[in-house]
């Protein structure tokens, strides 16, 4: 018989609920003494380095079995890989199982405190587990009746049990829920009844021994009632859920499930933790992206709290924003909006926060801040090879490791740096806000700093829930305005996302398919969106050609809504077709801290006559030059800009990095990628197979930063869409590294496009005088849409091929 087979054998009856009963324990703080839990504390890195020291110490020194460290390491390592995508985790968790498996067959026993337990489990529950036919009415195959009996049967131990035999009252309350598991799924409405009588019961003794109330059978119940649609009897156990939360620590995947359970629940049935609910998500979140050591792991972390649903974390901040919506409390949702949306981007800019004012106060203190802030940068930013395997999974000769052995473990001091810059930089903040005048140093911007975005015309908020759609209008005299939507908007938005994207990947760009479905999406977003903003805003006073800003949530991300349309012309217009660009010059905003910095103008104004414009251009796989490229350059100059040259042989990652620190305005015209799984990792594809990818650009500062096209594919598209709201694409890379205006594409382009558009655009940049003058960055959205006007106008030009240029920044 094999190791795993014989593993297998001993631990498959008592999987299950080991793990459950590890909860408990793993919240005890005796595993914790030698450890500092901070504010970036992560629960599977504690245990990590516990177990890890207990598997060092001398065996008469151990607290725990062999079995249960081997055990312990390799969960936490499985953790670690779940929540941050550390492959060598998971090469080292494998090792250690293995070690598992090959120890004797007395060693792989329980621990005796579990014993009674799961001898309890094997006599009850497992027991009976049968097969039971269709006939009889329940389809997981359980006898049912005979889970009655031992529930009923339970109940009537519970009660008469001590209270100080905690113990006993515990082991009872570990079946009781595997067994109220079970009855969830039977449909039946006697069932329900002895949910709740069950859940009432654990409620009790746990009050009467002291401890917490029973949350995984509330989180059943609740499950259960949400079938049944019996929300009377929510107001009774949504207290469990905050209770549940404040036990499993905001900081932990538990603890925000705990608080997806809560808001949920209390905003079904109104209740009025329903706020606190919300909070404690945005908390769990913030916490969660704080223990990641990269942006990668970052990224990933938020998946682990996504779990089977895509999108969860966002949603969540997006259901808050639409709860304070509902209760008219508009500034609020904005504000939550700003917390929530762009977590990545967000956090990395506040690294880069001014100390202007700090410096003229204390210059030692701004300059400890300046470093640490850099340091965590440098980390965050770190490559993405840390996530990949490195050395050979099997080296050791046993594939063991032996006592006192350090292990390889590169995530893990990137973990420790990450730990140790982030708590340094966290005292210094706190020195900071000690000082007066600066109380409020980096934190969340109320609502009266982020009004100030809408400084330079109105910014459109396209709200996507399925609680409810709104549209919110942000006026440059900082009054919020609301539009309701249809009830079927979010439905509707939700289809339009989806036929855009399979019309594309099923018949291409080019196809007659695609260019149907395109104006089947926008007519219908003018309908739900493009209409209503319009008359809004001309009640609100704005006139046409205003700029305005589109704020968009959720699948709006991914929709062209700059292009709605077309509007339908009133009797008196004889104007040709005209959509929502024609009658407002618009640019997009991830967020409002985003526009607020780029509406900050550069450390040096472009003051020069003719300013350079850096060009980045690459052959294609075959070798040839890409059509356009040098059509791009030849455009540029036509219109009397010199360029600097970065094609071919000379388009290297590090004459690319360089030259974005000498120019204000950058054009890239090479191949542009999208990476779905691990969005980061989307890059310009550069000369002899380099790449220059969203974290080296994230990693630069160039100081005179204005102005950067990406006439290039896919370079305002969204590799991921479970979560557009992170904004994850190359562009969106640009605007944070400086460029206060950037211009990038939905999808693929067109190469016959880019020297036509190039052309125009730069020659409106430029202005009927000669010479770019000053702002750059605030001209090139007009530069952008009548350059984009003209491109339609052109003969045989689709819909998709105009429709794709889209524009970020001030």
């Amino acid at each position: 018989m094999s190791a795993i087979t014989r593993s297998r054998r001993h631990c498959s009856r008592r999987t299950l609920f080991s793990y459950l009963l590890m909860i408990p324990c793993t919240l005890d703080p005796m595993f914790y003494n030698d450890i500092d839990l901070g504010p970036y504390f992560d629960r599977d890195e504690a245990n990590l380095a516990f177990f890890r020291k207990q598997l060092r110490t001398e065996p008469s020194r151990q607290q725990f079995d062999r079995a249960t460290v081997l055990r312990e390491i390799a969960r936490a390592l499985r953790g670690r890989f779940d929540q941050f995508g550390d492959a060598n985790s998971m090469l080292e968790a494998e090792r250690y199982h293995q070690q598992l498996c090959d120890l004797p067959e007395e060693e792989l026993e329980a621990p005796p405190l579990w014993q009674g337990v799961i001898n309890l489990l094997r006599q009850g529950a497992f027991n009976l587990l049968r097969p039971r036919s269709h006939s009889q009415g329940c389809q997981c195959g359980l006898n049912l009746a005979d889970f009655r009996e031992r529930l009923e049967h339970l109940l009537v131990v519970l009660k008469s049990t001590s209270p100080t035999n905690s113990v006993l009252l515990r082991n009872h309350e570990v079946e009781l829920t595997f067994l109220c598991a079970v009855l969830r799924h039977s449909g039946e409405e006697q069932d329900t009844s002895t949910l709740i009588a069950t859940a009432r019961c654990i409620i009790s003794i746990c009050h009467r021994r002291g401890d917490h109330p029973g949350f995984w059978i509330c989180t059943l119940l609740a499950c259960r009632l949400q079938q049944t649609e019996r929300f009377e009897d929510f107001h009774e156990f949504v207290p469990i859920f905050e209770t549940g939360f404040k036990i499993f620590d905001s900081k932990m995947s538990m603890g925000y499930h705990a608080a997806e359970l809560w808001s949920t629940f209390a905003r079904a049935c109104d209740h009025p933790s329903a706020a606190r609910a919300y909070e404690a998500l945005l908390t769990t979140i913030q916490h969660k992206l704080e223990s990641g050591p990269t942006l990668q792991a970052q990224r990933i972390a938020i998946g682990y709290l996504r779990g089977a649903k895509p999108q969860a974390p966002t949603l969540a901040i997006l259901e808050y924003a639409s709860y304070l919506i509902e209760k008219s409390q508009l500034e609020s949702a904005v504000q939550i909006l700003e917390q929530g949306r762009s977590l990545l981007w967000s956090r990395m800019r506040g690294l880069r926060a001014s100390v202007e004012e700090l410096r003229a106060v204390d210059p030692e203190l701004a300059n400890r801040y300046i470093r640490v802030s850099h340091e965590r940068e440098l980390v965050n930013t770190t490559s993405d090879s840390l996530h990949q395997v490195v050395g050979d999974p099997s080296s050791a000769a046993d594939g063991s490791f032996g006592e006192g052995e350090e292990i390889e473990d590169p995530f893990g001091r990137t973990y420790q740096e990450h730990l140790k810059v982030s708590r340094e930089r966290q005292a210094v903040i706190s020195q900071i806000r000690a000082i007066p005048g600066f109380e409020t140093f980096l934190v969340p911007s109320p609502f009266l700093h982020l009004r100030s975005a809408a400084s330079n015309g109105p910014i459109i908020f396209i709200h996507h829930c399925k609680w409810r759609c709104d549209i919110l209008i942000l006026l440059p005299d900082a009054t919020l305005h609301r539009i309701s939507t249809a009830y079927d908007t979010f439905a509707r938005a939700n289809s339009l996302s989806d036929l855009l994207l399979d019309t594309r990947s099923k018949y291409g760009l080019d196809s007659k398919k695609y260019d149907q479905a395109l104006r089947i999406v926008l007519e219908v977003l003018y309908e739900i969106v493009g209409q209503p903003v319009i008359q809004e805003l001309r009640r609100l006073g704005t006139p046409e050609q205003s700029r305005v800003w589109g704020y968009p949530t959720s699948v709006f991300c991914s929709l062209p809504l700059h292009a709605m349309g077309p509007i339908p012309p009133s009797s008196a217009d004889n104007r040709s077709e005209r959509y929502f660009c024609d009658v407002y010059v618009c640019s997009y905003t991830p967020t409002l801290g985003a526009l607020i910095e780029s509406q900050k103008p550069s450390t040096r104004a472009l003051n020069q006559h003719v300013p350079n414009v850096l060009l980045v251009g690459e052959d294609d796989e075959d070798g040839e030059h890409l059509q356009g490229v040098g059509g791009e350059l030849e455009a540029i100059g036509s219109v009397g800009i010199r360029t600097t040259s970065l094609v071919s042989h000379e388009a290297t990652r590090a004459n690319v990095i360089k030259g974005l620190q000498r120019h204000g305005l950058a054009h890239f015209a090479c191949h542009g990628e999208l990476q779905e799984k691990r969005p980061l990792d989307g890059c310009f594809k550069l000369h002899g197979g380099e790449r220059l990818t969203m974290l080296d650009i994230a990693r630069t500062r160039p100081p005179n930063a204005e102005v950067a096209f990406l006439s290039a594919c896919h370079t305002a598209e969204h590799a991921d869409t479970n979560d557009q709201d992170e904004v994850l694409h190359l562009a969106a890379a640009m605007q944070h590294s400086g460029f206060r205006s950037v211009v990038g594409t939905m999808w693929a382009m067109a190469d016959v496009d880019g020297p036509f558009l190039a052309k125009h655009f730069y020659r409106g940049l430029r202005g009927t005088k000669g010479g770019f003058g000053f702002p750059a960055a605030e001209r090139s959205a007009k530069s952008l849409r009548d350059a984009v006007q003209k491109l339609r106008r052109k003969r045989g030009v689709t819909l998709e091929r105009w429709v794709n240029f889209v524009r970020f920044g001030a």
